[in-house]
């Protein structure tokens, strides 16, 4: 009984029992360090330290710093709900994926960056073409057009979402209004015809008037091959 006080006090004393390691306990850690400080700040002897085991102990998960990003890339990937863009009308399907990979981006602006530049395919990214390539069969593209299209959305779903997390497209600020106001009117009457919607830029409707403009001209394509745009209700 005594034996066992004393083992009970020495746990207590050495504080909360740590999660055992594992690649998966590496990766979170990883990704919650970069969601914190950027990529930049990840190193294994600074995620090491972090999880309190030698930087070796790391290895045997992941051997380097590379796997060890290309591992947080899979798992933040892995983290976009499909579910929506496996049914439905093809439209639906597509907006589905857009807006996920979106949020996704949103919830880890730090790492959108490197991910959108991501040299290496992974396997869910081979997901999100296979979903994005059966809806566009669906709206009746043929094989040249479909994969056209594939890489357009994708292409416009990442490269906005890349300007609005690294804050190169949105409303502008007070300075920067007061300097869009300042520019001769004569030489931008545009700009100053639409200088209140400039202004209020949303970001959020500009990205789904994107797609739509992106689904309707598809859906024209589609029309003229005599195939309907949606299916009947």
């Amino acid at each position: 009984m005594v034996e066992e006080i004393a083992g009970e006090r020495a746990r207590r004393a050495a504080g909360p029992e740590r999660e055992p390691l594992s690649r998966e306990l590496i990766l979170r850690r990883a990704l919650e360090m970069i969601d914190e400080a950027g990529v930049e700040a990840l190193s294994i002897r600074r995620l090491a330290a972090d999880l309190g085991v030698f930087p070796t102990a790391l290895y045997y998960y992941l051997p380097t710093r590379n796997a060890v990003l290309r591992g947080v890339v899979e798992t933040v990937l892995e983290e976009m709900d499909l579910t929506r863009a496996r049914t439905g009308a093809w439209r639906d399907r597509i907006r589905a994926l857009c807006l996920a990979l979106r949020q996704v981006a949103h919830a880890h602006p730090r790492l959108f960056p490197y991910l959108a530049s991501y040299p290496e395919s992974t396997v869910q990214e081979y997901r999100i073409y296979e979903e994005l390539y059966r809806a566009l069969e669906e709206a009746g593209l043929d094989p040249v057009r479909t994969v056209q299209a594939g890489t357009l959305i994708f292409s416009y779903a990442t490269g906005f979402t890349l300007a609005e997390v690294n804050a190169t497209i949105g409303p502008p600020d007070d300075s920067e209004f007061d300097q869009l106001s300042a520019l001769p009117a004569a030489e931008f009457p545009a700009t100053h015809r639409l200088a209140g919607q400039i202004r209020d830029l949303d970001l959020e409707a500009s990205f789904a008037a994107g797609i739509e403009a992106i689904l309707d001209g598809l859906s024209a394509r589609a029309a003229r091959r005599g195939i309907p745009a949606e299916p009947p209700k």
